[in-house]
């Protein structure tokens, strides 16, 4: 380190030095002030981003068609029922009394136990489920081999009585007496001897006479009338062994009935056991109330007691090990389950309890599915209905034309759309619900909207306010990206949107003061919005409208301009469809699958198309399979709800051999780009400069040029594109402002850092140099003082 003292010069080196390099500093903090005003900047467009982030989420709650669909709900009587509100498109009011509240159903103990401890089960495991009820399960044990935890039931195939149908309706007045009053038939093999009561009956009244000759002659059979009005006799047991015959007798011109050459055989019920084979019932013995099955589980067995024939449907069911067999143990691993069945060992005394069963889920058919033979019938004495599982159920209306709706759960969602109805009480007295849009949220949310606009304008005022008394610029004064922005914010707010009705923002509220601020007035939001909700809608929202009614907008970006676009079809969407060749055989058990999940028919004798099409339909829905059964000529035609590639099943017409089917996506462009398709949806790319995802759904079979779809944005759809444009992160205009004033801090960044390296160079070049000056200077002076004392001597 060089040290400059001056005490051989006398001067003050050190001030001179940092003076000089004072000056250089100067300089330094003029460039470093360059580069706080960059980062000023950048401080003020990070504050600006944080309105326009509000302002994009607030746009988002006005941004879709669903958005607008809030609904609002009333009880006239919450003591009785409450209701909530959610979203969907229909309105108006319904008036209904409780006549029941669902409850859960509950089994318990015949017999109290002295203590908890009390062995009530010697079985290593016991087999719980709930709404077994629904299948035709009454109740379900099984055997030590069956192994712990969850299985499967799966009623492929309902089973179904012999069936003898009527070749016409029954007449409107029909007159019975001593020459037409008998009829012979054959159930499961006995002859019976039917004798009409004389009388002149309607359609209804001598069905009902037919039936009680039935019952008079004790003949296992039910009737009914089919939906064209002709009769029908179905034998109560189910299975190909219930047999049905009609074999003669003088009223069968009176019942459109017709003699049988050989015997009327039923449906045997099918299913599985976790997926594995199919399971055939109902062929060696008739399925009915009380009937035992018996199901391979593996390498064990599950006894299934019927509580009649068996139904398409699963069941979740578990094996659950009883430990040392106590009734702590067992009400511990029940619970432990989670089974939908619940246990308690319930105590109603001093050293007396009862264990209690019951079902997690409330309603008909729901009731715990336990088998009494599971347990010690010594200790426990068997299993005693408590509660029964029902439904709830509430009466629309009164006199001849009321109806009644019942529900599994008092929570009822589906009485009306978007609402959801809890059940408290009974009630004699109605109660009515009424439903309307709910317009005051809508309100509520346009408010954010404008409060959102406002906190970005006055952002950009504060950024660029100019101070003309003192001269003073904000950090953005005269940046023309404010006023890009500033401009687009107005224009999304302000603009004409095409299309919508009516076509201004200001016409529902929406506009501007003298000073430019954004202002909404509710009052006239909601008059508009009561006159025409959807055209409101429109002018906030995305809104599409086409010159071809089989074409309708799906969705659109951010990126997506407003504009009308020609759309050309090469290639239809198509469901996966899969074709007979005629009506299968009777016996053929017909199998159609999506996956794992499959669902069969069983043809039967005097099956049509149109009825093989029918029962297909029934396993389907009861499978919760997206397909769909019909007629296609003299065949019977099956197909999925869904369109595309992704829509595949596989269907065995001879109920065996499976044939693969798919659809097809739809393909075509959108103003001349290719798009590409999924099931009916066609969507632009989202790298093009004017489509940028524009989705549309194209239904039917028409291709080629379809006409066009004019893409128009409203207010909420205009912001969001608005603050998209300005800050994405590749191609916003304010990112592109940002990364200018990021790269000239950076520049003076450098530049200050060169700077700052240079006046240190400088300083230490200075000290050197001055160093140097007194050394120097030293020994001049010390030279000087040699040769005066060298003078001095002299003289």
């Amino acid at each position: 380190m060089v040290t400059v003292s001056g005490i051989g010069s006398g001067l003050d080196t050190a001030s001179i030095i940092s003076q000089l390099v004072a000056l250089e500093q100067q300089r330094i903090s003029q460039v470093a002030a360059r580069g706080n005003k960059e980062n000023t900047a950048l401080s003020s467009w990070s504050t600006i981003r944080g309105t326009l982030d509000s302002l994009s989420s607030a746009s988002q709650l006005l941004l879709k068609a669903t958005d607008w669909q809030a609904l609002t709900a009333t009880s006239s009587n919450e003591s009785i029922a409450t209701v909530s509100a959610g979203s969907g498109t229909m309105t108006g009011s319904l008036a209904f009394t409780v006549g029941a509240l669902a409850q859960t159903g509950v089994l318990r103990s015949a017999n109290t136990l002295t203590s908890l401890s009390t062995r009530v089960t010697t079985d290593s495991a016991i087999l719980v489920a709930s709404g077994g009820a629904k299948l035709g399960f009454a109740s379900l044990a099984s055997n030590d081999s069956v192994s712990l935890g969850a299985h499967s039931i799966m009623v492929t195939q309902s089973s179904a009585g012999a069936l003898k149908t009527g070749t016409a309706a029954l007449g409107a007045s029909t007159v019975i007496d001593n020459t037409n009053n008998n009829l012979q038939v054959a159930v499961n093999g006995t002859a019976y001897n039917l004798m009409l009561a004389s009388g002149t009956y309607d359609a209804q009244q001598l069905a009902t006479a037919v039936q009680d000759a039935i019952n008079t002659a004790g003949a296992p059979a039910s009737v009914a009338t089919a939906a064209n009005g002709a009769l029908t006799i179905a034998t109560r047991s189910e299975g190909s062994a219930a047999t049905l015959r009609v074999t003669g007798g003088n009223a069968l011109t009176a019942l459109h009935l017709t003699t049988d050459a050989a015997a009327l055989h039923g449906t045997d019920g099918q299913l599985t056991v976790d997926g594995g084979a199919a399971q055939t019932f109902g062929n060696t013995s008739t399925l009915s109330a009380g009937t035992t099955i018996n199901l391979a589980a593996g390498a064990g067995t599950i006894s299934a007691a019927l509580s009649g024939g068996l139904r398409v449907g699963t069941l979740a069911t578990t094996n659950v090990s009883t430990g040392d067999g106590s009734l702590a143990t067992l009400v511990s691993a029940i619970n432990a389950a989670n089974a939908g069945v619940t246990a308690a060992a319930i105590q109603v005394g001093t050293g007396a309890y009862r264990l209690q069963i019951g079902s997690t889920n409330s309603g008909q058919n729901n009731d715990p599915n336990i088998a009494a033979s599971e347990l010690d019938s010594t200790a426990v004495g068997g299993l005693t209905v408590l509660s029964q599982g029902t439904d709830a159920s509430i009466t629309v209306g009164s006199g001849a034309g009321a109806y009644a709706i019942t529900s599994s759960s008092n929570t009822m969602t589906d009485v009306l759309p978007g609402v959801t109805v809890t059940l408290l009480q009974q009630s004699s007295a109605p109660v009515t619900v009424t439903v309307g849009r709910n317009g005051d949220g809508l309100a509520a949310n346009v408010q954010t909207i404008v409060d959102a606009a406002n906190a970005v304008k006055t952002q950009l005022d504060k950024q660029t306010f100019f101070d003309p008394t003192s001269k003073t610029a904000s950090p953005l004064t005269g940046d023309l990206t404010v006023d890009r922005l500033r401009g687009a914010l107005y224009n999304a707010m302000s603009g004409i949107v095409a299309g919508a009705t009516p076509t201004s923002p200001g016409l529902i509220g929406v506009s501007t003061d003298k000073d430019g601020n954004y202002t909404f007035d509710k009052t006239k939001f909601l008059t508009a919005y009561a006159a025409n909700p959807d055209g409101v809608a429109r002018i906030f929202g995305q809104f599409g409208s086409s010159t071809s009614g089989s074409v309708s907008l799906v969705a659109a970006s951010s990126n997506t301009h407003a504009g009308t676009y020609a759309l050309n079809i090469t290639t239809a969407a198509t469901q996966a469809t899969s074709t007979s060749a005629g009506v299968p055989a009777v016996g053929t058990t017909i199998r159609a699958r999506i996956g794992s999940v499959l669902a069969a028919y069983t043809v039967q004798a005097g099956d049509t198309a149109s009825t093989v099409a029918g029962g297909l339909n029934t396993a389907f829905a009861a499978q919760n399979l997206d397909l769909i059964a019909s007629v296609s000529g003299a065949n019977v035609q099956i197909q999925t709800s869904r369109y595309g590639s992704q829509a595949s099943m596989d269907v065995a017409w001879n109920g065996a051999t499976y044939a693969t089917s798919s659809g097809v996506d739809v393909a075509g462009t959108i103003n001349g780009v290719a798009a590409t398709g999924f099931g009916q949806v066609l969507t632009a790319p989202s790298s093009d400069p004017t489509l940028a995802g524009l989705a549309i759904k194209v239904v039917g079979t028409t291709t080629g040029a379809i006409g066009t779809m004019t893409y128009s944005p409203g207010i909420a759809a205009r912001l969001d594109q608005s603050i998209v444009a300005a800050t994405d992160s590749f191609s916003g205009y304010i990112t592109a402002t940002e990364n200018g004033h990021k790269d000239s801090a950076k520049l003076v960044d450098d530049q200050v850092t060169r700077m700052t390296q240079s006046v240190s160079d400088y300083q230490e070049r200075l000290k050197a140099q001055y160093a140097r000056l007194e050394a120097t200077l030293a020994a001049i002076k010390n030279q000087g003082s040699f040769l005066s004392a060298t003078i001095a001597g002299l003289g």
